[in-house]
């Protein structure tokens, strides 16, 4: 996306909170092991507002004022010479906002913004995950938590974004129909070749390699490859299932790339379809083209 992408997005979000002060933080990376970091996913809202896909930066808005700030991470010495680190011109060549900080200048500002103004919006903790067994990323309770140290109040601000991000750009479209036909074309290749294929890893491995190979970021979500009975596990993962002709294989798979993803399910057979598998197959098949109909 280009910056100008992301400058009308500022500009569209401090019309949204009406001219105030937003302070909004990126994800930060989550150990996987030892001295190894998770692969890096962005919070979504902060690269919806600045495009960057580092960990720890911060965006800070003055409605005001029209204007924005770009925090940059403390980045120690090893972690440079190890890992590299996003700079200052590629973070504004990325987002179009002009000036970056440093943590100290950020907190200054933030205390000079608490003098003029009472409330800080920023994010709040996500509803309806508490079934799910994962931790969310600290980030967003630790800014708020910092926030309500400095301002009187704080203000959760999703609604506002959800309500931007909602109504999708030219881009964006554009954006989601590229990880879609790279996804369909993903499905056509392994649906033509799935003979081939005696375990369930070996086709997450082939959607995997094929969604690299066309440039982008690879999975959106852990791919559900599940053969048999492994397929009333609703989000099956473990994909280690050897195939056996007769039976019928769900795929729930979707490429990623610049924060926009496919989601597409289909269920192949595995061999030669019995009859009774026929049978539903056309059932479920006629009632999808009739809802889509309604739609």
């Amino acid at each position: 996306m280009h910056q100008d992408f992301f400058n009308t997005n500022r500009n569209n979000f401090m019309e949204a909170i009406s001219g105030g002060v937003a302070v909004i933080a990126s994800y930060t990376a989550m150990q996987r092991a030892g001295d190894a970091a998770q692969p890096f996913e962005q919070e979504a809202n902060f690269w919806y507002l600045t495009g960057i896909e580092s960990p720890d930066w911060w965006l800070i808005i003055d409605g005001s004022r029209h204007k924005s700030w770009l925090v940059a991470p403390e980045v120690s010495d090893m972690h440079q010479v190890f890992e590299g680190s996003l700079t200052a011109e590629q973070a504004k060549q990325t987002s179009g906002v002009e000036d970056v900080l440093n943590n100290s200048e950020a907190f200054d500002m933030l205390r000079d913004l608490a003098r003029k103004h009472s409330v800080a919006y920023t994010l709040g903790d996500p509803v309806g995950l508490e079934h799910f067994n994962f931790h969310m990323n600290p980030t967003a309770k630790s800014m708020w938590q910092r926030l309500e140290r400095t301002f009187t109040r704080v203000q959760d601000c999703r609604q506002e974004l959800s309500v931007l991000r909602a109504i999708k750009q030219p881009e964006e479209i554009a954006a989601i129909k590229k990880v879609i036909d790279l996804t369909i074309g993903a499905f056509t290749d392994i649906k033509q070749r799935l003979d081939e294929f005696n375990y369930e890893y070996e086709i997450e491995a082939e959607f995997g390699y094929y969604f690299r190979r066309k440039g982008a970021k690879g999975h959106d979500y852990d791919p559900i490859v599940a053969f048999g009975k492994n397929a009333c596990t609703l989000h099956y993962s473990e994909n280690d299932s050897r195939l056996r002709k007769g039976n019928l294989l769900l795929l729930d798979v979707g490429a990623r790339h610049h924060g926009y993803a496919a989601d597409i399910t289909r269920t192949y057979a595995y061999g030669t379809p019995t009859k009774y598998q026929q049978e539903v197959h056309t059932a479920v098949d006629t009632a999808h083209h009739e809802i889509v109909k309604l739609i």
